[in-house]
């Protein structure tokens, strides 16, 4: 099994001190965890749980940043959790992860979600892991190596974190791993959460445009619904793992 000494926790918060002091107080202990902080307001009593407070550097910002730490850290397994995120067990969430990351193939990993914009992502009481093409980013693990493969995203073109999700799960199929949500249980993200669609999707769709066109591709594909079932993804297998 993976050791917990090979996983880092990062919690990103804006603006969400409360819940992501009392989330991260739930990690100690069992996984190296870290606060980072992107613009929020905090108070002098708050500010020892945070371990990096920048400025607005938003949702990619905040990613650049973990691709850094992680590398400078060597943890193996990278888990992104945005504080809005609610976990009803830490212990079973922590375990799932370590388990996941014991079968070779899987590179990137998420549990199933109460609501998604994706309806691969939303739990389906089937008690499995299932491939998919990509993960939603409120909620994932990885190893750091593939996010090393997509960092550092251009901030300039798309700060706010749409797309990147999908494009980290090229990255995963490149280097010869998959992409897997756990439908043995959730976790709640919710709805409405997030920065402002119309100038996120802006922002995403700038971004893709200046990406390799095989990503841009993958994204075009991955992103249709056809492709998110399990013929969809045994397709993109074919096209573009390794």
């Amino acid at each position: 099994m993976i050791s917990k000494e090979n996983i880092a926790i990062i919690i990103f918060n804006h603006e969400l001190n409360e819940k992501a002091i009392q989330l991260k107080q739930r990690f100690i202990g069992n996984v190296d965890v870290f606060l980072f902080d992107s613009g929020s307001q905090i108070s002098n009593l708050e500010r020892q749980y945070f371990d990096k407070a920048f400025e607005n550097i938003y949702y990619n910002g905040l990613l650049n940043a973990t691709n850094e730490f992680l590398k400078k850290q060597g943890y193996e397994i990278g888990v992104i959790i945005t504080s809005d995120v609610e976990i009803s067990n830490i212990g079973i969430f922590l375990d799932k992860i370590r388990r996941a990351f014991e079968k070779e193939e899987i590179g990137v990993y998420a549990p199933s979600a109460e609501y998604s914009f994706h309806h691969h992502m939303i739990y389906n009481k089937s008690n499995s892991v299932q491939q998919v093409s990509f993960t939603e980013g409120f909620c994932f693990a990885f190893r750091s190596n593939i996010l090393n493969e997509m960092c550092p995203v251009d901030i300039k073109l798309n700060k706010f974190g749409y797309g990147t999700d999908v494009i980290l799960g090229y990255h995963a199929l490149d280097q010869g791993f998959i992409s897997a949500v756990d439908h043995s249980y959730y976790v709640n993200h919710p709805y409405g959460s997030g920065y402002d669609k119309q100038a996120a999707i802006k922002a995403k769709h700038n971004w893709l445009a200046s990406l390799p066109k095989p990503q841009q591709w993958f994204y075009k594909i991955a992103t249709k619904s056809i492709f998110k079932n399990t013929f969809g993804v045994f397709v993109l297998n074919l096209i573009f793992r390794k």
